[in-house]
């Protein structure tokens, strides 16, 4: 017996036929990538800050069906790391039967590989590709395990995720400005060049032509500025540059430039201000910030009369001179006065702040509240004040309820008494600033401001 059937017959086995029609279904992948590699791991907060930055660039590119759910980091070892995905994709044509899914299979997997290269390679460039893969069933969604595997040398990489981990070829702007306040007499913008141009090195107080330089010389980018401030006070500024370094965009491991940039610094200092042979003086650390691309270091400092022993330069000595600020003699065997001089750095205020989170519901993870953070600052950085800098923030789990956030905020250019007892006022502008600040990073505009239950200064 034989039977014919075509499209359009309405006389059909059509219990039959619907099961060997497809369904739509959906996937669910869980993408490991493994990097191996003998240099230390990148930070997590490095590492999703490079991932945040390349989807908030790239998802646009994506499918409506393809959604990115999830993604962390895990570090292994000091030279090995993970970076985990979680991918919905949906819309995916199947069959009813799972054991007649393997082309299935195979489609899911070159989503996910598309996926993963338009995300985290560069365009154009060779598509790395997973090196195992399982799959399961469950009615009509697929679940799906795909691991990646890297090490140095491999020449198919998400590349374009791993530039974003190498430290950049930057350049160091010093600015130095050195305040002198309250003085008796003000000397004019000739007396003080006149003592710069005799008595400072020319590399110092003039403009010279930038060339490739190390940390340990840098080159003076302008003539060595007077400005006067009120009618009793007045600035000298310098600048340097050094080019052609080496910046990491890692903070842990940018500090170890800033340490060399501060090593620099005081050199520059000590040649300005101290005695030469003098023992060197070690200052307080400079104000860093890094845009990208380049690190500043901003250094004020200012003079007024006290009870310090300084052994001042022969230019520091000639300003002062002029200056009218007190000196005595000193034994006849020393050939340099010594002035009776405060150095001091503009005032800098370190405020570490916790944000303790209970709920009954479990905690989010590091990894997800950090890249919320990371989220929220790239958008309102720019709405602080400059005098205002994140430094650092950290995550804590507390318990399976609880968990707490940790901001070291700076605040330079602050106003406060000399006597510590008379600051009160002071620590209420810098409880009000911190408010302000995290109000304006954290919570939405209009809000209702949270504020601290308790704080202490000293």
């Amino acid at each position: 017996m034989d039977y014919y059937f075509q499209d359009g017959t309405t006389k059909t086995p059509a219990a039959f036929q619907n099961e060997l029609t497809p369904v739509s279904g959906s996937a669910v992948v869980q993408t490991r990538m493994i990097f191996n590699s003998s240099s230390p791991v990148p930070s997590e907060s490095l590492v999703l800050s490079a991932i945040q930055t390349l989807l908030s660039a790239r998802l646009t590119n994506l499918s409506d069906s393809v959604k990115v759910l999830n993604f962390t980091y895990e570090k292994i070892s000091d030279t090995s790391y993970a970076v985990n995905f979680t991918l919905s994709i949906s819309n995916i044509s199947m069959s009813k039967n799972p054991d007649f899914r393997n082309d299935t299979y195979t489609q899911v997997e070159n989503i996910n590989n598309n996926v993963l290269n338009t995300l985290l390679n560069e365009p154009g460039a060779e598509p790395f590709e997973s090196q195992s893969s399982f799959f399961t069933s469950s009615g009509n969604q697929e679940n799906g395990d795909m691991d990646y595997y890297f090490q140095d040398g491999d020449t198919k990489t998400p590349a374009a995720f791993l530039n974003e981990l190498k430290p950049v070829l930057g350049n160091v702007l010093i600015r130095i400005r050195l305040v002198f306040k309250n003085l008796t007499r003000v000397p004019s913008e000739a007396d003080l060049l006149n003592a710069a141009n005799a008595l400072l090195d020319s590399k110092i107080r003039r403009r010279r032509s930038l060339v490739i330089q190390t940390l340990s010389d840098p080159v003076s980018i302008q003539d060595v500025i007077y400005e006067k401030i009120g009618n009793n006070s007045y600035i000298i500024s310098f600048a340097f540059q050094i080019t052609n370094v080496t910046i990491s965009k890692d903070l842990q491991l940018r500090n170890g430039t800033y340490d060399l940039i501060q090593n620099t610094i005081n050199s520059l200092l000590n040649t300005i201000l101290n005695v030469k042979d003098a023992p060197a003086f070690v200052f307080p650390q400079a104000n860093y910030t890094f845009n990208g691309t380049a690190i500043e270091a901003n250094f004020e400092y200012i003079f007024v009369e006290g009870e310090t022993k300084w052994t001042p330069s022969g230019f520091l000595s000639a300003i002062l001179n002029i200056s009218e600020l007190s000196t005595f003699t000193t034994p006849a065997a020393q050939t340099e006065s010594t002035v009776h001089v405060v150095l001091r750095p503009t005032t800098l205020v370190v405020v570490q702040t916790r944000m303790l989170f209970n709920s009954s519901c479990p905690v989010p993870s590091e990894s997800l509240v950090l890249r919320a953070i990371q989220t929220l600052l790239s958008a309102q950085l720019t709405n602080l004040t400059d005098s205002v800098n994140r430094l650092n923030f950290t995550y804590e789990k507390i318990s399976e309820t609880s968990y707490a956030v940790f901001f070291t905020l700076s605040i330079s250019n602050i106003s406060m008494s000399k006597n510590a007892e008379l600051r009160n006022d002071t620590y209420t502008q810098v409880e009000n600033i911190i408010n302000n600040a995290l109000n304006t990073l954290l919570n939405d505009a209009g809000a209702a401001p949270f504020e601290p239950q308790s704080s202490f200064f000293t």
